[in-house]
């Protein structure tokens, strides 16, 4: 919430169009996503005064009483904009961050800010503060923040950061933010700013790498996160003039852009959050395990790193890593782990496996299958479902492993999909899969299985979603194309021309709309394909002169699509659009092509649209300058997405 694109000028409130507080939290509940909203006051964000208006702070953001006076006029207008949305009265809205980063003012003051909220009735179950900010016990929860990227360094740092060594708060704290001002046992682990990215200013370039922030998330599940809140997850765009010394793009190289469009790390994340929300009952059961020769030190190289999270039965999971960034860090031959329990030491795997860099995977231990023990398996959990006929627990194999499952010997295990080696040696059943190809089996000790366990390639892996579709969770494969939306209609997106492709499971009970076509997908699944009409007219580019072009569209091209999607791959320093003589965003070249949506633009910026292009400064770092003619355009490519309902 910026307070300062609400209130301009003092007494005058804006509500309407892109700062619809109510549709934007409606438009969340319809999708089934909960809300935790930044009140603020000061949210930082890169905004001007961190958002609160010119008008509203003389001095310390403090129990001030002229200061109080006005946030209490604004928490009122938000209270009034999101009565009934509370999650007290069955709305979305189950949290409220106090402030940001109060470092170094008066604990009482988040006290007061918590009681002005509850005064206007907003009230939610958790109220929290970033961790390095002054609170008093029991007034909030501290929720952390760790950035593998720090736009506010030159390079986005250049040191080995601290997200990926499975470090204790108070380590993490100390090393990050100078300290923990509170106890870390005293309370739930979560983050509020896990960054996904950073946000770049000036001369100061990076090209965010996915391997690195997807591997900070894992680290922060490993070591007992059950809360993620990211920085940003949605890239977004300024208010011109409450930028600050930013610029107005905000995309933060997010896993969706300013625009909308997804990132390689989009995927990524979603295939680590179907897994700790399918999940979840399993990993809040659990504490932590940690290596007894843990090396708290990002830059070292000398040992795996990995923890676990087991339940006082001994299931659970371990986490291994071997990522760094700034760290180039060697392939492991040594990734063999003995999990100790009352019940006895599981070894996993059975044989040493070499581990390359730049990878980090969960595996699963002592899973129970429906009565059926998985004691181990060398492929990843994504997900549990209910499935057709027995319970069904969905698994990935990353690339690098043997892809075995281990079970006890007296385990029946059967493949319904794919050819599988089978070995028992002493207490143990152990499964090998074959590399490259889903499998599909069935477990259990009696003629009827117990349990089904599906396992996707890697490849696979990254287009799966879990979805609600007709009257059911399912398993849907759905390759590049995107889903994006589920309620009130399930809704797929691909670009223009393309044919989309549905792997789903369970099979029974599907019913498409009739412009699904069904195919022969392998059983457990069922396959459907879908048709996009053709792309509409791409626009026209049109040089103006040194640096500048015109981009022109028809209405028809726009209207008829779901996005959009116009990818610039210019060559200069920044790149600026302008509608309507008015300034929309910009992006700092930074080795990746500029991609907009035109459909986001509206129809008086598109019916005058110009892209500018600024010459190469050669005091720009962090990114090799482009080749080529440079102020240029000498590529763009058009790229429409269209839908596809279900049904």
């Amino acid at each position: 919430m910026f307070w300062n694109h609400h209130e301009q000028p003092e007494g005058t409130f804006d509500w309407t169009g892109r700062r619809d507080l109510r549709a934007f939290v409606a438009a969340a509940q319809r999708q089934g996503l909960m809300v935790w909203l930044r009140v603020g006051p000061y949210v930082n964000a890169e905004a001007a005064q961190g958002g609160i208006p010119s008008f509203a702070l003389s001095g310390a953001r403090s129990d001030d009483a002229g200061y109080l006076a006005r946030v209490d006029a604004y928490f009122a207008q938000i209270a009034a904009q999101l009565s009934g949305l509370w999650a007290k009265d069955g709305g979305p809205v189950v949290g409220i961050q106090l402030e940001n980063e109060f470092a170094d003012g008066d604990p009482a003051h988040i006290a007061s800010l918590r009681q002005m909220c509850t005064a206007h009735g907003m009230v939610v179950p958790y109220y929290t503060v970033t961790a390095n900010s002054r609170f008093d016990k029991d007034t909030a929860i501290p929720l952390q923040g760790s950035y593998t990227y720090r736009g506010w360094e030159r390079g986005a740092g250049t040191e080995a950061t601290s997200g990926f060594v499975y470090g204790t708060d108070e380590w993490t704290a100390n090393t990050d933010i100078g300290g923990a001002r509170y106890d870390t046992l005293d309370y739930p682990r979560g983050f509020c700013e896990l960054g996904t990215g950073s946000p770049m200013r000036g001369n100061d370039r990076f090209l965010v790498e996915p391997e690195y922030v997807v591997a900070h998330a894992y680290d922060s599940v490993g070591r007992g996160a059950n809360y993620l809140g990211y920085y940003m997850f949605h890239g977004g765009t300024q208010i011109p003039g409450l930028s600050g010394d930013w610029p107005l793009t905000y995309d933060f190289q997010a896993p969706l852009g300013e625009f909308g469009q997804a990132r390689d790390s989009y995927r990524h994340y979603r295939r680590l959050h179907t897994f700790v929300t399918t999940c979840a009952d399993e990993l809040v059961r659990t504490r932590i395990a940690r290596d007894p020769g843990q090396i708290m030190d990002p830059s070292q190289t000398r040992r795996l790193r990995y923890i676990g999270r087991f339940d006082t039965t001994g299931r659970g999971f371990v986490f291994v890593n071997n990522t760094q960034r700034n760290v180039r860090l060697p392939d492991r031959s040594d990734l063999q782990i003995r999990v100790s329990t009352a019940d006895g030491t599981i070894t996993v795997p059975a044989e040493p496996l070499t581990m390359p860099a730049d990878r980090c995977n969960v595996f699963p231990v002592m899973t129970d299958l429906n009565g059926v023990d998985l004691r181990w398996a060398t492929v990843e959990p994504l997900a549990k479902l209910s499935g057709e006929d027995v319970p069904t627990w969905v698994h990935w194999a990353p690339d690098w492993t043997n892809r075995a499952l281990a079970f006890d010997s007296d385990v029946t295990v059967t493949s319904e999909l794919g050819t599988i080696t089978q070995t028992v040696s002493g207490n143990e059943r152990i499964v090998t899969l074959p590399a490259g190809q889903r499998t599909s089996l069935l477990v259990g000790r009696a003629a009827a299985p117990s349990a089904r366990i599906i396992v996707l390639t890697e490849t696979e892996s990254l287009g799966a979603v879990v979805t609600p579709l007709d009257g059911r969770d399912r398993l849907v494969l759905s390759g590049t194309a995107q889903l994006t939306g589920v309620r009130p209609a399930v809704r797929f997106a691909a670009p223009a021309g393309s044919g989309i492709t549905a792997d789903i499971f369970p099979a029974a009970g599907l019913a498409p709309a009739t412009a699904w076509q069904k195919t022969g997908a392998a059983n457990p699944f069922a396959g459907y394909t879908r048709q996009l009409a053709a792309a509409p007219a791409a626009p026209e580019i049109t040089a103006l002169g040194p640096g500048r072009w015109r981009i022109a569209t028809s209405a028809a091209s726009i209207d008829d699509v779901a996005e959009a999607r116009l990818v610039l791959d210019y060559r200069g320093g920044e790149a600026t659009l302008i509608g309507a003589g008015s300034t929309i965003t910009n992006d700092l070249y930074h080795g990746e092509a500029w991609t907009i949506d035109l459909k986001n633009l509206d129809e008086a910026a598109r019916a005058d649209l110009i892209l500018e292009v600024s010459a190469w400064d050669d005091a720009i770092n962090g990114v090799t300058p482009p080749s080529g003619a440079v102020p240029g355009l000498p590529a763009w490519t058009w790229n429409p997405q269209r839908e596809a309902v279900w049904h």
